[in-house]
């Protein structure tokens, strides 16, 4: 885990809704989230068995979509940026969901969702993002195999 991109989803995926219009994603300030980082790792999403998972992470249940045969790598690195013991390229505002004690003046963060895009997975703590999101790349993957780019 290291270029995880941080963002929001609101309300519920609607049919036909592309990951570009579903997830928003916040500025991270490098070139590395930039120059195809997203669809690159839509596609590589695409090309492999992708399943919704859950574990609890300080009473919070964390849902991940990714490949079955990772998740156990996956929890672990969840785990440890909860922690803060995991270095990433910028600063995504997780644990803040995970320990509300670390929060900024109390505020509760707007970042929602989080997408790995080296590794290809997402997770998040709303069960309906997750679920969204794959909803959200099918739409997507369809739309660039007719000539789309996003």
């Amino acid at each position: 885990m290291y270029i995880l991109q941080a963002g929001t989803v609101k309300g519920e995926w609607e049919p036909g809704q592309k990951v570009t219009e579903y997830f928003r994603p916040q500025y991270m300030g490098s070139s590395e989230y930039e120059f195809g980082a997203m669809s690159k790792s839509l596609r590589a999403m695409n090309t492999i068995k992708m399943k919704d998972l859950k574990f609890n992470l300080n009473d919070k249940m964390i849902y991940v979509l990714c490949k079955p045969q990772e998740f156990d790598q996956i929890k672990s690195d969840i785990f440890r940026l909860a922690a803060g013991t995991i270095r990433l390229k910028e600063r995504v505002g997780f644990s803040e969901w995970i320990y509300p004690d670390t929060r900024y003046q109390g505020e509760e963060p707007d970042d929602n969702i989080w997408w790995e895009l080296d590794k290809n997975y997402v997770f998040s703590m709303i069960p309906k993002a997750v679920e969204g999101f794959g909803c959200a790349l099918n739409a997507s993957i369809r739309y660039m195999n007719k000539g789309g780019t996003k």
